[in-house]
């Protein structure tokens, strides 16, 4: 029966945490790849993300310390927070064109990476948890560093690539 738990709580975790990837992501295309306009708009939406935030840190103690009961619990909060975050109707749909995909990429590498540790390390389970749940908290800062570094180049690019068109 344990297993069979958390193989759906991991489950419910991984989709809500892919939801809230897309969000950010999607986010930020429509914000130019702009770190600093993502700031300023998460700081502006900062008590919006807030009880989202709160609420997926509280999954580490529910599932720390009220055993599978928690664990059903804290899927059913992924699974809320993935519904919060699914993708709806915008103007500009996303797109995945080469500089969504270099953030995509490394984002999602480094989340696999931190999502095995913690199905490794599930015998415990306050360390799992807090894998998880911090994870869930900074993904949209990850998605953030992460553009900084792999699309610190576009906009360079971008007038580079204006002024040759005026030019010819």
């Amino acid at each position: 029966m344990h297993i069979a738990v958390l193989i759906l709580f991991f489950l419910a975790f991984g989709v809500g945490f892919a939801l809230q990837g897309r969000y950010f992501v999607h986010m930020l295309q429509l914000h130019g790849y702009d770190t600093h306009v993502q700031g300023q708009w998460i700081t502006k939406k900062f008590t919006h993300f807030i009880p989202k935030q709160i609420l997926a840190l509280l999954t580490i103690p529910l599932i720390a310390f009220v055993g599978d009961t928690g664990i059903i619990l804290s899927g059913i909060i992924y699974i809320i927070l993935g519904y919060v975050y699914k993708p709806r109707e915008y103007r500009q749909p996303m797109q995945y064109k080469s500089a969504t995909m270099k953030v995509i990429l490394p984002v999602g590498i480094i989340s696999c990476i931190l999502y095995c540790i913690a199905i490794c390390i599930n015998e415990n389970t306050m360390i799992m948890a807090l894998i998880l749940a911090v994870l869930y908290v900074v993904v949209p800062f990850i998605i953030m560093l992460v553009n900084s570094i792999v699309n610190k180049n576009k906009k360079r690019n971008i007038s580079q690539s204006t002024v040759k068109e005026e030019t010819t």
